[in-house]
C-alpha cells in the first residue's frame, strides 16, 4: 500500500558526517598543527637571536672592563689603567686574584702610591727592590678597585666583586669552581677555552672554566676573546658557529716607547750649562707591586724662551708603557733626581767704563729655613787695587736681603756706596755690579768674579707631574723648567 506524502518527507533521516564537513575538521587540524611547529621554531630562533646578542654585549662590557677610552676626557679606566697590565684571565679580572703556586695572590687594593725612582732597574726597567721615593705630591692611586670579600669555602682566601665586571652570574662566595660568580659568555657556556703565552703555574693552576668562565681566551701578543656558540663546541654553523667578538691589540691598551715625544721648556733664564739632561716616565704594576722607569735620550737645557725635544729610545717589542697616569720627571743624565738650579753666568763683562752685569737664577727659590740661601762676591780693595776684598751674606729667604747684607759689608769695608743692584724676583734676575771707584782711578777695571751661591741645605727638587699616556694617538707632553713638584 503506497505510503502517504506525510510519512515520507515528516520524518527526518539519520546520518554521518559528510565529505565537506571532514575535509573542513582535517584543514582546521592541520593549520594548528603548522601553527604550532612555526611558533616553536620562532621562539627557539628568537632565544638564539638574543643569546647571540647578549654574547655580543657581554664582549663589548667584558673590553672596556680591560680597557675604557674616555675620548671626550682624554683619559683611560678600566683593569689596564689602575693596574698597569693586561689581565692575564678571567679571574684576575673578574676578582683581582692572580694564578701563582702554590698560592694565588690578590692583586694590591686601589689606594695611593708614592712613586720611587730607580736609576739602575732590572732587564724589564722595574726597581730592584730599592730607588728613591720621591714626594707625596706625585703620588697616584694604583691597584684592583672593588670590595675585598673572604671565600666561603677551604681556607679563607680573599678577593675581589662588583669591581670591573659588576653584572656577574649568582654564585657562592668564591673565586674559583663551578658555583662561583660568572661572567658567562651569553650561551651559558662553562667549557671555554684557554690558551697564552704567558708562564702558567705548573702546579696549582686555575681550571680552565676559572680562567675562562665560558669563553675561548687566547692571548698570543694580542688578546683574543671569543665564544663556541650554541652547541659549545668548536666548530659549527649558524648559531653553533664560533665567533670572535673582542680583539685587544698593544696598540689598544698601551704604547711603545719611541711613540712618546717629551719637551722641555725653558722659563726661567739663560743658563749656560754644560750639564747632560733626560727624562724619566714612572709607571705602577700593581700586580707586581713595582715601579717601571722608561729613560729618555739625553739633551742639554735650551735657551730661555726656547723648546729642548727628546724622545725614548728603542726597547725590545714587548716593552710597553700602559696607559694612564703616571710621572714625568726630568733627571740629570747621571741618574741624579734632584734638579736644583743655583746658577750665576756672566751677562756683560766689566770694563774700565761699564759695569759688570751677571745673571742669577735660583730654583726652587729661596724660602724659610732650612731653605734659605747666602751669597758671597770678591771684589778688588778701594783702597789698596793690589788686594781684593770678599764678603759673604747671612742666610736669606729672599736674594734682595742677601744682596743687602753684601752690599752693607762692603761699604763697611771701604766702599763709598753700594756696588751690587739686583734687578728681579726671587727665583731670578739680574745682578749689576758697579764699581764707583774706578772712575777716581782708584780701580782699573769692573770685571770681576763671578757671585757664589751657597744653599742652606741639600733639599731634592723634583721637576715633575703627571702625565695621561693614550693609546692609539700621539703622546706628547711638556714641562717648564719652573715646574717643581713640592
Amino acid at each position: 500500500m503506497p505510503r502517504s506524502l506525510k510519512f515520507q518527507y515528516g520524518v527526518r533521516k539519520t546520518s554521518g558526517f559528510t565529505l565537506l564537513e571532514l575535509l573542513l575538521v582535517v584543514f582546521i587540524m592541520s593549520v594548528l598543527a603548522f601553527s604550532a611547529v612555526s611558533l616553536t621554531n620562532t621562539m627557539d630562533s628568537s632565544q638564539d637571536q638574543y643569546r647571540y646578542e647578549r654574547a655580543k654585549n657581554q664582549a663589548a662590557v667584558l673590553k672596556k672592563a680591560i680597557i675604557d677610552r674616555v675620548e671626550t676626557q682624554q683619559v683611560v679606566r678600566g683593569f689596564v689603567a689602575d693596574v698597569g697590565a693586561l689581565p692575564a684571565n678571567m679571574t684576575e679580572l673578574a676578582f683581582g686574584v692572580v694564578d701563582k703556586d702554590p698560592t694565588d695572590e690578590l692583586i694590591l687594593a686601589s689606594s695611593l702610591q708614592q712613586p720611587i725612582y730607580d736609576f739602575t732597574p732590572d732587564t724589564e726597567g722595574f726597581n730592584n727592590g730599592d730607588g728613591i721615593l720621591l714626594t707625596t705630591s706625585l703620588n697616584l692611586v694604583k691597584g684592583f678597585r672593588g670590595a675585598t670579600l673572604q671565600t666561603d669555602e677551604g681556607s679563607p682566601r680573599n678577593f675581589y666583586i662588583g669591581s670591573y665586571l659588576s653584572n656577574l652570574l649568582p654564585g657562592k662566595n668564591i673565586y674559583d669552581g663551578p658555583t662561583k660568580p660568572r661572567f658567562d659568555d651569553g650561551w651559558g657556556n662553562q667549557n671555554g677555552s684557554f690558551s697564552t703565552t704567558l708562564t702558567v703555574p705548573a702546579s696549582n693552576a686555575l681550571s680552565p672554566d676559572d680562567q675562562t668562565h665560558g669563553w675561548v681566551w687566547n692571548y698570543d701578543g694580542n688578546l683574543s676573546i671569543s665564544t663556541f656558540g650554541k652547541d659549545g663546541v668548536s666548530g659549527g654553523t649558524e648559531y653553533s658557529e664560533d665567533l670572535l667578538l673582542a680583539s685587544i691589540i698593544p696598540d689598544d691598551w698601551s704604547v711603545t716607547p719611541s711613540d712618546i715625544q717629551v719637551e722641555l721648556y725653558n722659563d726661567l733664564a739663560n743658563l749656560n750649562s754644560v750639564t747632560q739632561y733626560a727624562f724619566v716616565i714612572l709607571a705602577f704594576n700593581a700586580k707586581r707591586e713595582l715601579w717601571q722607569t722608561i729613560v729618555s735620550a739625553s739633551f742639554q737645557l735650551p735657551q730661555v724662551g726656547q723648546i729642548a725635544t727628546t724622545s725614548f729610545p728603542s726597547y725590545l717589542p714587548t716593552f710597553r708603557v700602559p696607559a694612564g697616569q703616571h710621572v714625568l720627571m726630568l733627571i740629570e743624565n747621571s741618574g741624579n733626581h734632584s734638579t736644583s738650579i743655583s746658577s750665576v753666568t756672566e751677562k756683560i763683562p766689566g770694563t774700565d767704563s761699564n759695569p759688570e752685569v751677571q745673571t742669577l737664577v735660583l730654583s726652587p727659590e729661596p724660602a724659610t729655613a732650612p731653605n734659605r740661601v747666602k751669597l758671597s762676591i770678591t771684589l778688588p780693595d778701594p783702597t789698596d787695587p793690589l788686594n781684593s776684598i770678599t764678603e759673604e751674606s747671612l742666610f736669606r729667604q729672599t736674594i734682595t736681603a742677601a744682596i743687602s747684607d753684601l752690599n752693607t759689608n762692603f761699604v763697611d769695608a771701604g766702599f763709598t756706596s753700594d756696588p751690587i743692584t739686583f734687578s728681579g724676583n726671587n727665583n731670578s734676575g739680574t745682578l749689576t755690579i758697579e764699581l764707583s771707584e774706578s772712575s777716581t782711578g782708584q780701580l782699573s777695571n769692573q770685571n770681576v768674579s763671578m757671585m757664589t751661591v751657597t744653599r742652606e741645605s741639600v733639599s731634592n727638587t723634583y721637576r715633575a707631574k703627571h702625565i695621561h699616556v693614550l693609546p692609539g694617538q700621539a703622546n706628547i707632553f711638556r714641562l717648564n723648567l719652573s715646574s717643581i713638584a713640592l
